[in-house]
């Protein structure tokens, strides 16, 4: 697992490495500044490009001041080293100004007039690389006048560029463009990755991310991502005398007329999880395709309502939503669950259009009678529910998230290309899926997973991170086999498998 930091949690872990610690700003630029020479020289193959300059563009704060640093430790290597300022002289911060002393007095001892050039100097040299070290972590307003001419020279330049810490104008905190941000294709950052690495549109600005420890300790912190390694801990255990019985059993509510297939995706997936018996309550019309389909799942259809509610009692996780529909019998099925269904329950789909449209989630008395409610929208389905547009969900998700979850007592999943878990606490970003999931049903995969996962016994917030992570991972998996384009949600439900492989588990 690795921590995710916003920008004040990464200040302020860098503020207690120089109180606490005693380790001196200087010598933690100094770790900065050979991290992104060390980096940029193995990610660009620097040493075989000797012949061409190198330019570093500084702002004001210490992001500036370690792009001197890394300017005249380049020069100290050999290579032809330029730095253009273009952050405003009074408001250079104490290391920046110390850096650009170290740097001003190397040039003089080089017999080197040119301690700092023009900007017009970006678009007349073919540039072997240049390092943005503007703005960093601290950015707070949109970016414009000759920042904004700064920043659009670089992207406009057509050489390599290399970011110190973040490019400038992304929001640490979020991934927004501030206005416009450097395109970076290596991203040198500093202890732990931040939001605004992770997180659309800012990851785009990025390009590669490298982590570098510099010797400040990384704090603990509500945002993390996880990694194969973590799924080993947190999936539970097959045991040799073991039944059918042992591993959990769930209820998948989905499949309304004419939508079979996601009654049988979440099932399927739900089996896949390891799941040891799982009952799909299905329209009628479907009894014959889901059986032929899926023929180890208790087939129940939606007109036997006391046999519903007596599978309801003995089920240790369910799932309602997928292909459900919105009719008079979807909202039926979807009431007698909410007063039934006493443990883990997911809502997908059309359960989420239902939830908003009623506004369920929003009434005094309590709506849902179960133990812990996750919710999987997409940015569409969150904009419904909290009553705000599609472009407000996606300007900041984790926030939106965040405060939903805390608001109704429940764990989101938000959706997209790098999803948000969290229970209005922790957080966790997803970022191990691909673009060939962007095809119908793979959403009901996902409630699959959680709801198999949960009926396993797993605490509902680590069900449904690991099944968002194996998820991404199938994903991944099916795409090799398929291609990106070709994949189709039963090629995610059949690569399950060899997600959990792939993490160790078997």
């Amino acid at each position: 697992m690795k921590y995710v930091l916003d920008a004040a949690r990464m200040k302020a872990a860098d503020y207690d490495t120089i109180t606490s610690l005693q380790i001196p700003s200087a010598v933690l630029m100094e770790r900065a500044a050979l991290a992104v020479c060390d980096t940029a020289e193995e990610f660009f193959d620097l040493p075989q490009k000797k012949d061409r300059p190198i330019l570093v563009v500084c702002g004001s704060g210490n992001n500036g001041g370690d792009g001197y640093a890394a300017a005249r430790i380049l020069s100290e290597r050999g290579y032809t080293v330029h730095v253009l300022f273009a952050g405003n002289a009074e408001h250079r911060s104490e290391e920046c100004i110390r850096q650009a002393e170290i740097w001003k007095r190397i040039c003089l001892r080089q017999n080197r007039t040119d301690v700092e050039t023009e900007p017009d100097r970006i678009r007349q040299t073919a540039w072997g690389l240049i390092i943005d070290a503007v703005f960093g972590i601290g950015l707070t307003r949109d970016i414009e006048g000759r920042y904004r001419d700064v920043i659009e020279t670089i992207n406009d330049a057509g050489c390599p560029v290399a970011a110190v810490d973040i490019p400038s104008g992304v929001d640490t905190d979020n991934g927004r463009i501030r206005g416009i941000a450097v395109r970076a294709d290596l991203t040198v950052t500093f202890a732990a990755p931040k939001y605004g690495h992770l997180l659309f549109p800012g990851r785009d600005f990025c390009g590669v991310v490298r982590v570098c420890p510099i010797g400040i300790p990384v704090p603990v912190s509500p945002g993390m991502v996880l990694e194969e390694d973590d799924l080993k801990a947190m999936l539970p255990e097959r045991q040799t005398r073991s039944n059918k019985g042992s591993y959990g059993r769930a209820l998948i509510a989905a499949g309304g007329p004419g939508m079979a297939g996601a009654a049988y995706l979440a099932a399927k997936s739900a089996y896949r999880c390891g799941t040891g018996l799982v009952t799909a309550a299905v329209h009628a019309s479907n009894r014959t395709i889901l059986q032929s389909t899926v023929p180890e799942a208790v087939y129940l259809s939606w007109d036997q309502e006391e046999r519903l509610t007596r599978t309801l009692d003995g089920i240790h996780a369910a799932a309602v939503g997928p292909g459900l529909g919105t009719g008079e019998d979807a909202r039926r099925i979807l009431q007698l669950i909410r007063q039934h269904c006493r443990t883990v329950l997911v809502a997908d789909a059309d359960a989420l259009n239902l939830i908003a449209e009623q506004g369920l989630l929003h009434s005094e008395d309590p709506a849902f009678c179960c133990r812990s409610l996750i919710i999987t929208p997409h940015p569409g389905e969150m904009a419904r529910l909290c009553g705000i547009s599609v472009s407000e969900v996606c300007r900041d998700p984790v926030k939106t998230a965040v405060e939903f979850a805390a608001e109704h007592h429940l764990i989101c999943v938000l959706k997209d290309a790098v999803s948000v878990i969290t229970d209005g606490q922790r957080i966790c970003l997803n970022q191990s899926g691909c673009d060939g999931m962007a095809t119908g049903g793979s959403g009901d995969v996902l409630a699959g997973m959680i709801c198999g996962l949960a009926a396993q016994g797993m605490e509902p917030f680590e069900a449904a991170c690991a099944a968002a992570f194996l998820h991404g991972t199938a994903g991944r998996v099916a795409g090799s086999r398929k291609g990106m384009r070709s994949m189709t949600s039963v090629d995610l439900c059949e690569a399950i498998p060899d997600a959990f492989l792939k993490a160790g588990v078997l």
